[in-house]
């Protein structure tokens, strides 16, 4: 039985036992010398066997006996394996040539040009794919993927309708709903995310071993800041998904989140699964350095390294081994290791961005910035080297950090001034200090180049409306940013605001109770809505009202911040004003 010894070669090729699944794959050749099928496995089991010159001579004798476009295909797809893109495109023009009306040769196509990231040409490949064949569910899944992140909004439609087209045709069908699910989530807004909750909750009952409905509950519960809830969601995932890497995986963050200690067990579990994964080895291995016990993660690197022969893996290995050494405080001796993984790859940033960290955590600011101005010049991509570097001292919060982020992206817009990543990441930590003209200046060039920029144009209208007084030009600006992004619920408080300092009380409540609706739970700008309608409800005379947001605002900026200290300060003279009656 052809089938059932294919599936046997198949496994022994994922255990590994190469030598088995090649006498099988022989003795089948023997008893069925014309099989395709057995050819095609019989080629993966030279690819995994790193012997690529058998692999491309059977592709080659496949491709003789049969011109079909199949042929061509499997020996594009083995082409484009061994990184020999150029004859692999070639392949697929003849198949195309062959049979053009194929949505199998096509989709084929699309999944060549995706991997290569050519996200038009895939997505254009796809398309035609779909045409040939609209209702075919494993072209609509592909071409979903492609269209509906897609920047084009025209693209973007069309994916929205293929989406509801397919789930009306297979409303039961468990790919389609998660993939509703992650539009939904991707929104942003309470209901779409409450929607979105409840298709995966349909799913997790109905197919409790469908692992993606699992994670992204999961997910979403991290992003809540609710590690107990998204242990809870693994562990029972895990009931029908023993050993999924995945959910184990979850689970680990989950426990991390809590303490790097108790997510250690998880993930060790995780390294005798799969020993080769080097993403979970280093997961460990930064939990044994934040426990205090750099000694252990040195020797897991160590051991890691001993079996590793990807030179990519090796180089991750290598990073995080400098890294160890230097917690444990080999420092010079780290810098060394960190510098000639550099000279090596010297198009990866991978050591200079770790050395950076390193520096930022000991407070060596001095030769951090000394640093910085080598690295513009010996990296290849300098400027957004430098920005990266810029952004990770920022986010700590110290003083020192964010001067030598903000001298890092001056140095850069000396050098590049119109460098777009340099200016927002500069224009964000200047917001952090006094109002000053020259953020104005900096979000107005950020709109020359990027005009469409919500969140900059956010930015400016609250910057005109709250420190400029310029009520009408701020209204304007954030009309035009809503024109384009009607959702943006920031900019839709925003216009809030403003509507409120021209006393147009009935338009500014309408603004904040839309945010207030629609804001997922646990964002911060819900803690501002509250705020902004209660003080607006006040000036309508609405008093009870007023005082019910105004509880709420307080309330949730005890647990999730958000407050101004100006604006703390106005709730609590409001509070004190309504409770008195004034």
């Amino acid at each position: 039985n052809e089938q059932v010894g294919l599936m046997l070669a198949s496994l022994q090729i994922r255990k590994g036992n190469f030598d088995e699944a090649e006498a099988l794959l022989k003795k089948m050749q023997k008893a069925q010398p014309k099989s395709t099928a057995t050819l095609v496995t019989l080629i993966e089991l030279k690819l995994k066997q790193n012997q690529p010159d058998t692999a491309l001579k059977l592709c080659d004798k496949l491709v003789e006996e049969s011109q079909k476009s199949s042929s061509y295909i499997v020996r594009a797809r083995t082409l484009a394996s061994l990184n020999k893109i150029d004859r692999a495109s070639e392949d697929f023009s003849h198949a195309v040539e062959i049979e053009p009306d194929s949505a199998y040769v096509w989709m084929s196509k699309s999944d060549f040009h995706l991997s290569l990231r050519q996200r038009e040409k895939a997505t254009k490949a796809i398309l035609r794919a779909l045409e040939i064949e609209p209702d075919n569910i494993q072209i609509q899944t592909r071409a979903l993927a492609l269209l509906l992140n897609n920047p084009d909004a025209e693209m973007a439609a069309k994916g929205k309708t293929l989406l509801e087209k397919a789930l009306k045709d297979h409303p039961d069908n468990s790919e389609l709903r998660i993939i509703k699910a992650r539009t939904l989530l991707a929104k942003g807004i309470r209901p779409a995310t409450e929607q979105a909750t409840n298709i995966l909750r349909k799913i997790t009952t109905e197919q409790p071993r469908n692992v993606d409905a699992w994670l992204l509950l999961g997910d979403l519960a991290l992003r809540k800041n609710q590690p107990g809830k998204a242990i809870d969601l693994a562990l029972r995932g895990l009931v029908s998904s023993p050993r999924n890497k995945a959910l184990l995986f979850l689970k680990a963050r989950g426990e991390g989140v809590r303490s790097p200690r108790l997510a250690i067990p998880t993930l060790k579990t995780l390294r005798e699964i799969d020993p080769g994964d080097i993403s979970i080895t280093l997961y460990l291995a930064d939990a044994y350095a934040a426990t205090g016990t750099p000694q252990e993660a040195m020797k897991l690197l160590q051991e890691q390294l001993a079996v590793c022969r990807d030179d990519n893996d090796r180089r991750k290995l290598n990073i995080a081994l400098a890294a160890t050494k230097y917690k444990k405080g080999d420092k010079d001796e780290a810098m060394k290791e960190l510098d000639a993984l550099f000279r090596a790859v010297p198009e990866n940033a991978d050591p200079l961005l770790t050395q950076a960290r390193l520096l930022k955590t000991d407070q060596r600011w001095k030769e951090l910035k000394d640093k910085i101005a080598q690295w513009y010049d010996q990296f290849p991509r300098g400027a957004e080297l430098l920005v990266a570097i810029a952004a990770d001292l920022a986010s700590a919060g110290e003083p020192e950090g964010k001067k030598a982020a903000e001298d890092t992206l001056r140095f850069v817009l000396a050098k590049e001034d119109k460098h777009l990543g340099a200016l927002q990441m500069l224009a964000l930590i200047l917001q952090t200090y006094e109002f000053s003209e020259e953020l104005v200046t900096l979000y107005q060039k950020i709109l020359t180049i990027t005009p469409d920029n919500s969140i900059i144009i956010n930015n400016l209208a609250w910057i005109l409306c709250e420190e400029k007084n310029q009520y009408e030009q701020a209204l304007e600006l954030a009309q035009q940013g809503l024109d384009k992004k009607p959702d943006y619920l920031d900019l839709i408080d925003t216009r809030g605001v403003i509507y409120y300092r021209m006393a147009q009380y009935d338009k500014a409540a309408e603004d904040f109770q839309k945010c207030i609706k629609l804001y997922r739970t646990g964002n911060r700008g819900l803690v501002g809505s509250y705020f902004h309608l209660a003080r607006t409800l006040n000036h309508l005379g609405r008093k009870r009202e007023a005082m019910q947001n105004l509880n709420q605002a307080l309330q949730l900026n005890g647990t999730l911040g958000g407050l101004s200290e100006t604006d703390l300060k106005e709730a609590k003279h409001l509070k004190e004003q309504l409770s008195t009656g004034a």
